[in-house]
């Protein structure tokens, strides 16, 4: 019964990754917020990447999610947010451990407390045996409702564009409320608050920027995937280590938006490090968290006081 749910809760990753592989022109359908990135991808592009995916999310159900216990937290009066933690591997209450906040995309809003492990290609990787022995660490996977996002921290003139085909603005996003969970579970178990970081793709990489636009103090380090932010909002976090990776011809998420803000960090005296696919559309997630170095260095990082 419960991998017949977890099957079904997939499905729509699923559908969407094979999708991209049978479509031979980019196509888009008018949404509410940013576009679903996913359904605009070329097949040519994502083929090799979306073979990838497919296999990871049939897989993922048996070998990715049962490492993440299943939580919730209520976070408002009628609002309790699912979520996934996984503890570091023989876990040492008298030891402090990093946190690893993980945001999924859109397609993996929901209530099921599955989907957002699935589509979190960074929890995939965290996931590893090999990484979870040495990387150890504690994996926050929030599921974000499915009318809600992250937060969105761009201009005014790319909301205004998302907005436009809609009958409502775009909601509240849940950042408040994922913060507030960080806090909970560091008075729960042995987290070391110096070293908290936060990474996602596509929704959850605009979640990404918007939490340490945000919350500044609060990480160590954010590693943002097919996404961008406001560049008049870098002098918030010229402390915050920062990796951002974007395909160079991504149809959803336009490369300016990360950039720009990427530039406008330098030019202000940060030292961000970038990382552009020639070639490459939207779906990269899988590329990223490829990179040798990628790992080595989050865990390198420390909040600055």
């Amino acid at each position: 019964m419960i991998k017949a749910t977890m099957m079904t809760s997939i499905s729509a990753l699923l559908t969407l990754v094979l999708f991209i592989s049978a479509c031979t022109e980019p196509q888009e359908t008018a949404m509410e917020g940013p576009p679903a990135a996913t359904v605009i991808e070329e097949a040519e592009a994502a083929k090799s990447v979306g073979t990838r995916l497919r296999k990871a999310l049939r897989e993922a159900p048996e070998k990715v999610v049962p490492q993440f216990e299943a939580r919730s937290y209520g976070y408002a009066v009628e609002d309790t947010m699912r979520y996934r933690l996984m503890l570091p591997l023989n876990y040492d209450q008298t030891r402090s451990y990093p946190l690893v906040v993980c945001l999924a995309g859109a397609t993996a809003r929901g209530d099921d407390n599955v989907n957002q492990v699935v589509g979190a290609w960074a929890a995939h990787v965290l996931a590893q045996p090999d990484n979870r022995d040495k990387y150890p660490c504690f994996v926050l996977v929030p599921q974000c409702p499915q009318v809600s996002n992250w937060g969105y921290s761009v201009p005014d003139s790319v909301k205004a564009k998302w907005e436009e085909p809609a009958t409502s603005p775009i909601p509240e996003g849940v950042a408040p409320a994922v913060f507030s969970l960080i806090d909970e579970l560091s008075g729960e178990f042995n987290i070391d608050g110096n070293r908290v970081y936060v990474t996602g793709h596509a929704m959850g990489g605009y979640g990404t920027w918007h939490f340490i636009i945000t919350r500044p103090d609060l990480f160590a380090a954010a590693v943002p995937v097919a996404a961008g932010a406001d560049s008049e909002l870098a002098e918030a976090i010229l402390h915050v280590p920062v990796w951002a990776f974007h395909g160079e011809d991504d149809g959803a998420v336009p490369i300016a938006y990360s950039r720009d803000i990427i530039e406008a960090m330098r030019k202000a005296g940060a030292n961000p490090r970038y990382t552009v696919f020639p070639g490459a559309r939207h779906l990269i997630w899988p590329l990223a968290y490829d990179d040798p170095e990628l790992l080595d260095w989050i865990f390198a990082q420390t909040r600055s006081r």
